[in-house]
């Protein structure tokens, strides 16, 4: 058991260019509609260990294909990334394909250039979010490259990269982790079409600990399957999702594997539940606690039905304990329940005992729902199976939002 302190600050927005080595730039290119930072880089001046995670959706975006290729070539010895968002680069053919492997080519000629590092094109990663099905503006993206790079900045250049990842956003999602001689910094994107399987998001987390990829990988799939695949806000996946992980070994402090894990379990959980909390017309944050269940697998089925389901969505939206919904939803999620053993309780109110309704006045089971974040405790009474969820209501302004998403 470590006694090593890991230190959570959600008040850094330079989050990743925190740790020591690394560079980061964002810059309007064009690609967005409005002038809002739309193109960002970020180098390490020292190899980097890396891990991923991606999308589980087979129409895999263009930048997600790219970027796997060169994480297999080069796992222990990645330098840099480039990321634009306000447009996909997904389902445009062999063209997106050669656009997102000119936007690596042209990030490793730029760093050279401008005296940061070198490095080969396959040591780079390209994330891309934004409309699908339209061709990237290419030019625009590579005339905006050699000054980019030449402007990155270590320890302030974070803010500016987490602020260009946005789309739907409403605000920039970042956190810092400080331990014994080492730090990692994390930011995401992320709004709608957010559901496991990597849900629809992009996150890059860097850190100065050094680390193999082999155990940075390991402790990455526990963190995703913890955290990112534990979210949903509208039961959509998406064509690009992809997380991160680099890192440079700056510190030369090799982490404990506990203190590892416990650190990434920690940015990735915070940035998902960000993710969450800025969910498309969300107005509630809510946590699915499901306890009880056959096993974990079996928690996390019955978690997920509820998390996904329109009916209860909405009628936490409308602050309507119709929690019938929520039993129903469980019923279906494909795992065996015994109704009669069921307990469940919302914000703490007890509305379900043993499979029986408790005569709970609607006004009080209404009342429970009007806080902006609420706890469902649903408790099977079969076994030991425990998970937690975090999802949000549905609001008539996410059908606002998706209606006129292109326009």
């Amino acid at each position: 058991m470590s006694d090593n302190k890991i230190e959570w600050v959600a008040d850094s927005p330079d989050a990743l260019t925190q740790p020591l080595g690394f560079a980061a730039a964002a810059t309007y290119c064009g690609i967005k509609k409005v002038p809002k930072r739309d193109l960002a880089v970020l180098c390490s001046q020292f190899p980097c260990s890396a891990a991923w995670s991606a999308t589980k959706n087979q129409v895999v975006a263009a930048p997600v294909l790219i970027s796997l290729s060169h994480l297999k070539e080069n796992p222990s010895d990645m330098r840099a990334l480039v990321l634009n968002s306000g447009n996909a680069n997904a389902v445009t053919g062999e063209r997106g394909l050669q656009d997102a492997y000119s936007m690596c080519t042209a990030l490793a000629e730029s760093f050279s250039q401008s005296g940061t590092a070198s490095f080969r094109p396959n040591q780079t990663a390209v994330m891309s979010t934004g409309v699908i099905g339209e061709p990237l503006p290419i030019s625009q993206i590579l005339n905006a490259l050699p000054a980019l790079c030449q402007s990155a900045e270590q320890g302030l250049g974070g803010a500016a990269f987490a602020d260009a990842m946005l789309t739907t956003d409403t605000c920039a999602k970042f956190g810092l982790i400080k331990s014994q001689g080492w730090t990692m910094g994390g930011a995401a994107k992320g709004s709608g079409m957010i559901h496991p399987n990597m849900a629809t998001m992009l996150a890059v987390i860097t850190t100065d600990a050094k680390v193999d990829h082999k155990t940075l990988q390991s402790a990455l799939d526990t963190a995703v399957r913890r955290s990112f695949n534990r979210i949903s806000v509208d039961g959509d996946t998406s064509t690009n999702d992809m997380v991160l992980v680099l890192a440079n070994g700056a510190s030369g402090v090799v982490p404990s594997s506990e203190d590892l894990q416990q650190s990434l379990d920690m940015i990735c959980t915070e940035l998902a539940k960000l993710i969450v909390r800025d969910g498309e017309g969300a107005t509630k944050f809510v946590t699915i606690q499901v306890t009880g269940a056959t096993d974990e697998d079996a928690a996390e089925a019955i978690a997920r039905t509820v998390a996904t389901s329109p009916l209860v969505k909405t009628s936490w939206f409308g602050e309507d304990a119709n929690w019938g919904r929520i039993l129903a939803a469980a019923g279906r999620a494909g795992t065996p329940i015994a109704p009669e053993k069921i307990e469940l309780r919302i914000n703490g109110l007890l509305l379900l005992k043993d499979g029986t309704p408790l005569p709970v006045a609607p006004a009080d089971g209404n009342k429970a729902l009007q806080p902006k974040e609420i706890l469902v405790e649903l408790d099977l009474g079969q076994g030991t199976g425990t998970v937690t969820y975090w999802t949000c209501d549905m609001s008539a302004d996410y059908v606002r939002i998706n209606s006129a998403y292109r326009t």
